[in-house]
């Protein structure tokens, strides 16, 4: 049902009176959609979420204008990529003052596909200001002089040339487990999807466990 304009001059209660009843029933429809609804109780009137669709927002294009004096909030297709190739929704910010389609806006919602980061073994996760970073873990195993690690999610940084660093942080108690030469590691090979820890001594056949931190865009 569609929300009536009445009464009208020309309407006469008995005859208006059943779409009166329509257009209660479809505020209350509107109301309840993401609220608590009418009734009684102390959340009477709060929102339980709040539902932001992407209305074929998918470029900065697509950006609502806004006015002097107001900022927005809204959702649109992000660029980020999640692992199976697919772009995802995004909240955007957009500060005063800016045409439609042109200017400034800001993701601020496109973090992580790897859950909660704590715990965790591998991630990823963006800063409002578009810098990219990647976290795991790994482990030179078996004695092994280099090792292959996959970031998370292999579309998630541009490109190759858009990495501007990983660095590599051993774990526990390298100092007693390994010699000095077993703790150099360095980095190599590095692309889109992850990089290659290579170790240039094996003293003593040591499984030395790492932690990574990738940063680009």
């Amino acid at each position: 049902m569609a929300y009536k304009s009445i009464p009208l001059a020309t309407d006469a209660l008995n005859v208006s009176q059943s779409d009166i009843k329509d257009n209660f029933d479809e505020i209350a429809t509107f109301v309840g959609q993401d609220h608590e609804t009418f009734g009684t109780g102390a959340e009477l009137g709060k929102h339980k979420k709040l539902t932001l669709p992407e209305s074929g927002r998918i470029a900065l294009a697509d950006a609502p204008q806004t006015l002097a004096d107001e900022a927005i909030i809204y959702c649109r297709q992000s660029t980020f990529l999640d692992p199976t190739g697919n772009n995802v929704s995004a909240l955007f910010f957009r500060p005063e003052g800016q045409a439609a389609g042109v200017g400034t806006e800001h993701d601020f919602t496109t973090l992580t596909f790897a859950g909660a980061l704590a715990g965790a073994t591998r991630g990823c996760f963006q800063l409002p200001n578009g810098i990219k970073m990647a976290v795991g873990t790994g482990t030179l195993a078996g004695g092994h002089q280099s090792v292959d690690i996959a970031f998370f999610n292999p579309l998630y940084f541009t490109a190759a040339n858009t990495i501007y660093s990983v660095q590599i942080t051993l774990t526990g108690t390298p100092e007693t487990a390994h010699s000095a030469e077993d703790n150099i590691i360095s980095v190599i090979n590095v692309t889109r999807a992850g990089f290659r820890a290579i170790r240039h001594f094996n003293r003593k056949g040591s499984n030395p466990s790492f932690t990574y931190l990738a940063i680009g865009y």
